[in-house]
């Protein structure tokens, strides 16, 4: 479940964007804790 909520995230995320590519250093603060649980 936890490997669904990221992507879920990251679906979101870039639907929200107008930007085509994003490059993260360091997972979202949203995906850190989703990843901590």
């Amino acid at each position: 479940r936890e490997g669904n909520q990221c992507v879920d995230f990251f679906a979101k995320l870039g639907a929200s964007s107008d930007i085509d590519f994003i490059s993260h250093d360091c997972p979202p603060e949203g995906v850190q804790d989703l990843l901590k649980n």
